[in-house]
């Protein structure tokens, strides 16, 4: 019983050893690691360092044992020790089996641009690469990475636009840019610059001072969008460059042109006014509170006969009123074409800002209705009344000049009275 008892003993250490060899057989092994084209080790003294806010490659070569396969397995790099950051890529799965037990996996890594580092100095983290099967087995290696805090890094933080994702072509585009300074130097003369490309349309504006980790957010970048532009999706791109003009960092955003509709345009509502009539208008007018401004009208008749318009606007009553002139009904004779004005007044009340209003074009029983905008600016109430104290002032003075004049009329006169009163009585007196 005795030598029974031992070789069963044994046989279990035997299955017990060949469990933990399948086990070791089983397991991949990561055979290097590479950064940018650079091997690591994982004792330290890695000689990569990194930079805030740029991108790099990491190339992981794994090898699983011949006899076992890995299946469903996955890569996993991640950066740790960087706070809230969420500094990871994973790859797909992929199999390791026999006649393919080896493979090569690229994963790309991006810094955060505020990824905390020592100032001058720099940071240390760690570079943690995982393999992962779908049984849960997993290996990881980890290695020693710096990054490096450099003395110039400015980035950008925002892009800001007015209107904010959408502009009418024939208006302006304002951009506004929020600029970071994360070096420990300051910057002098950062030179920020927003473009589209394809109008061939830029602006441009300076930064004198920026300290070192601090914000700053650029004057409104002005550009005016080309009128009768196609509608669609543009880039917008946004240059910031530093150092001395020798650093740059761009950053691509995109806005959206509508149809400038002051340009021609066919009318699409009804099958015969979509055919035969085309409008011609100013869609955006600036006017002052207080005053008036003329939206021309032009309809152009392409049909074979005369058609009779019918010119309504609607939308107005709150802020201002309105006239068409010479009549709001006008007859187009064929391939004929003729213009009808809108006045539009502002209330001398009216808030500034833009105000919309309709445009209704009837034709039978067809009809059209054209979205207008009045902007309103500050009236003229301070130049009148300027103007009015001014007419003041000078009316005064002429009244004063007339009452001296007055005065100096009457004292000639009195003094002219008292000279023929002393000839008569000169006259009357007797000489002895």
């Amino acid at each position: 019983m005795g030598m029974n008892k031992l070789l069963l003993t044994f046989l279990l250490v035997a299955v017990m050893c060949t469990g933990i060899v399948a086990a070791a057989d089983n397991t991949p092994e990561i055979v290097w690691v590479k950064l940018d084209g650079d091997e690591l080790s994982e004792t330290g003294g890695n000689a990569v360092d990194l930079v805030r806010g740029e991108e790099f490659e990491v190339k992981v070569k794994v090898e699983a044992a011949e006899l076992v396969p890995w299946n469903d397995a996955q890569i996993e790099v991640t950066i740790k020790g960087s706070h809230n950051d969420d500094i990871r890529d994973i790859t797909n799965t992929f199999d390791l089996k026999e006649g393919d037990h080896t493979k090569t996996k690229t994963l790309t890594l991006t810094l955060p641009d505020d990824l905390d580092t020592d100032k001058g100095k720099g940071e240390e983290y760690k570079l943690r690469v995982r393999i992962e099967n779908r049984n849960g087995d997993t290996i990881s290696k980890t290695y020693d990475l710096f990054v490096e805090s450099e003395d110039y890094d400015t980035i950008i933080k925002d892009i800001i636009f007015n209107p904010a994702d959408r502009v009418m072509a024939g208006r302006s585009l304002l951009t506004i840019v929020r600029l970071k300074n994360m070096g420990y130097e300051n910057e002098e003369g950062i030179k920020v610059m927003v473009e589209i490309p394809e109008l061939g349309i830029s602006a441009a504006d300076y930064v004198d001072e920026l300290d070192a980790d601090s914000s700053t957010t650029s004057e409104e970048l002005y550009m005016r969008i080309p009128s009768c532009v196609d509608a669609g999706e543009y880039d917008v791109k946004v240059t910031v460059s530093y150092d001395d003009g020798d650093a740059k960092v761009t950053k691509m955003e995109s806005i959206i042109v509508t149809q400038d509709e002051a340009c021609d345009f066919p009318i699409t509502d009804g099958p015969s006014m979509a055919t035969e009539t085309v409008l011609s208008v100013p869609r955006v007018q600036s006017i002052s509170a207080g005053a008036g401004v003329v939206y021309p009208v032009t309809i152009s008749n392409q049909g074979g006969a005369s058609r009779t318009y019918t010119l309504a606007v609607s939308g107005i009553d709150a802020w201002g009123s309105y006239r068409v002139d010479p009549s709001n009904v006008v007859v187009v004779p064929s391939k004929g074409s003729k213009t009808a004005y809108v006045y539009v007044n502002a209330n001398d009340n009216a808030p500034q800002g833009s105000y919309t209003f309709a445009l209704n074009l009837v034709s039978g029983s067809e009809s059209k209705d054209v979205s207008m905008e009045a902007v309103v600016t500050a009236g003229t109430g301070g130049a009148a009344w300027f103007n009015v104290k001014k007419g003041l002032e000078i009316a005064l003075v002429v009244l004063v000049v007339v009452l001296v004049i007055l005065g100096l009329i009457i004292g000639f006169n009195k003094l002219r009275g008292d000279e023929s009163e002393e000839e008569e009585d000169t006259k009357g007196q007797t000489y002895y």
